[in-house]
């Protein structure tokens, strides 16, 4: 009798785990459709539709869905580009925008969150064939984002930002990933006076002569 009941119970247990699987996937397979028509909506360079867009609440909703993917036990590398491609978008604005989005969703997660994303496609970039596009997604975003001055000096102050940069110019990533990388760093160095940086130029030159 014993046996028979953990029979059944096994027997129960996997059809309700592939239940549940399934069911997850098809929930992935809708949010991936969700974000994909969201990705179309948000590819052009009006400022005034990615005002309307970050007052509806597009990049916080954005940046939750990441973390939300990047804490999940399985990832899909395509939800992220996708996710971070999106974020990149809805930022191709002016630098009072860029201040609004940053505050409505707070600094240190929005400069948290990117940088984590840096360092999971960086750690194991064989592993990920959408690597390279992501990575080079992430840091167009960081670039618009120092657009705004206070953003520009809350990166600049942030150690795990410059580790970022670094770990992508030490990277092996294509040269068009690594381009973008020396643009953001120049642009946050531009008139910035951060003790950090002063601290890490030798990491940031080592990077930049590898």
């Amino acid at each position: 009798e014993l046996f028979l009941f953990s029979s059944s119970f096994s027997e129960n247990y996997t059809k309700d785990t592939m239940k549940t699987e399934k069911k997850t996937a098809e929930n992935k397979y809708q949010l991936i459709l969700a974000v994909e028509q969201e990705c179309v909506k948000y590819n052009h360079f009006d400022e005034y539709v990615h005002l309307a867009e970050i007052d509806n609440g597009a990049s916080a909703a954005l940046f939750h869905k990441l973390e939300a993917e990047l804490a999940a036990d399985t990832v899909s590398d395509y939800y992220v580009e996708l996710l971070v491609s999106g974020l990149e978008m809805v930022h191709r604005c002016s630098s009072n925008f860029i201040k609004i989005s940053v505050r409505s969703v707070g600094a240190d997660r929005a400069l948290h969150v990117p940088c984590r994303v840096i360092d999971r496609y960086l750690r194991y970039p064989h592993d990920h064939k959408h690597a390279p596009q992501i990575i080079c997604s992430v840091t167009k975003l960081l670039m618009h984002l120092t657009k705004a001055s206070w953003v520009k000096q809350q990166m600049a102050e942030r150690g795990h930002i410059l580790s970022s940069i670094v770990q992508i110019l030490n990277s092996k990533m294509g040269e068009a990933v690594r381009v973008e990388a020396i643009k953001l760093l120049a642009n946050l160095m531009h008139g910035i006076e951060s003790g950090r940086i002063v601290m890490q130029a030798e990491a940031l030159v080592d990077a930049l002569i590898a």
